[in-house]
């Protein structure tokens, strides 16, 4: 079994990297996503007794690799281009957000004597079902979910996105929906986004930039972390303003918005950003036990299972009251649930064209409200 730090190091940038190269060069690949495929190598590591289940070097990934990977995410969450790029879109998109949130209160009420732990699952799930993987393992990073529950709930996760992506592809097709919502053509909307080529660069702009957040919201949550709440309201607010990933968020956010013209000079070096998040993926599944995993998925599925029903019948409700086409649902509960790629892969393969920009930016904002939702849900429960 190995247990030296630095071939573990090389033997996780190697799985991290195949999952990487693997997602952006086959179709199939993609549908499973290259972090799915990164945590499963890193089961088969340590489910074959290939490489140990507790080393430095993952507690490393753990506390410095995945909050510096997070500011790379959040270069594009600019709040004044979201608000007047995708008005329309954005409400459709809130209302979702309710459905999940109202998804996991029922679902946590429902299986609240199932599951241990469920408060903190909640929280995970709200976190994903509203922003994606990042805001998911943000928040179980900052409740220190075990990892084989981590790691189930991923497993869960993904096989019930790809079955819910297969409805949405046949909802705006059945005849109750044609009947009763209405369905047009969209309008490709402007927006100032722009692909940019990755330059070493932009590389090296983000990466100090995103080292400056980690250290100005660690020192911030360290500063609230020293506060004594003398009442549970207060006691609740500590608890979010102590959260490193809270400061982060904004902080990331604060630069995207304010200094959006010098932030494009290092908007492509988001790259990197999700690249670390396959390292962290292959970090999650070497502690991972394939029994474990089997024990707590079934339970784990009907949880999310109930978020994600929960969350497409309140978002079709929404859509009905206030008048949204059915592509605008579908689109909405996708960013929701799969987050800003697979909205806009989901709005380009439906042939929505004046959909696929908004759909990046409404679920580029579920990754900024994901961390508040998230860590407010399992703070409260």
């Amino acid at each position: 079994m190995i247990y030296q730090n630095w071939i573990l190091a090389i033997i996780v940038l190697v799985c991290a990297t195949l999952a990487y190269v693997l997602q952006n060069k086959y179709d199939w690949a993609r549908k499973i996503s290259g972090c799915m495929i990164a945590l499963i190598l890193g089961m088969i590591l340590s489910n074959t007794n290939l490489v140990v289940s507790d080393a430095p070097v993952y507690d490393f990934v753990w506390d410095y690799v995945l909050p510096f990977s997070l500011p790379f995410l959040l270069w594009n969450a600019n709040i004044k281009h979201i608000f007047k790029d995708s008005k329309r879109l954005l409400g459709i998109y809130l209302i979702s957000s309710l459905g999940t949130l109202l998804g996991v209160v029922l679902a946590i009420e429902f299986m609240k004597n199932m599951l241990p732990n469920i408060g903190h699952i909640g929280a995970m799930m709200c976190g994903t079902y509203i922003g994606g993987s990042v805001n998911l393992v943000a928040i179980a990073s900052l409740f220190n979910v075990d990892q084989s529950v981590l790691s189930a709930s991923i497993v869960a996760d993904n096989f019930l996105m790809v079955l819910y992506f297969l409805v949405l592809v046949g909802l705006p097709n059945m005849p109750f929906i044609k009947k009763h919502f209405k369905q047009r053509k969209h309008k490709r909307l402007d927006s100032d986004i722009k692909e940019n080529k990755v330059s070493m660069k932009s590389i090296l702009l983000g990466s100090v930039l995103s080292l400056a957040i980690v250290w100005i919201s660690k020192s911030v949550s360290s500063l609230f972390g020293q506060i004594t709440a003398t009442n549970i309201f207060l006691e609740l607010l500590i608890t979010l303003l102590k959260s490193q990933y809270i400061w982060i968020t904004t902080c990331s956010v604060f630069c995207a918005t304010f200094f959006s013209r010098k932030m494009q000079a290092v908007q492509s070096s988001k790259i990197v950003g999700e690249y670390l998040m396959h390292v962290f993926f292959v970090v999650i599944g070497i502690p991972a036990s394939l029994i474990m995993i089997l024990t707590n998925m079934p339970l784990l599925f009907l949880f999310n299972f109930i978020i994600v029903f929960v969350n497409l019948m309140v978002t079709l409700i929404g859509g009905k009251l206030f008048n949204y086409s059915v592509e605008s649902i579908c689109v909405a509960s996708n960013a929701n649930i799969g987050g800003p790629t697979t909205a806009a892969a989901y709005a380009t393969s439906q042939g929505w064209d004046g959909l696929v920009v908004p759909a990046v930016l409404v679920g580029t904002l579920g990754y900024v409200i994901g961390n508040y939702a998230g860590i407010l849900i399992g703070t409260f429960l």
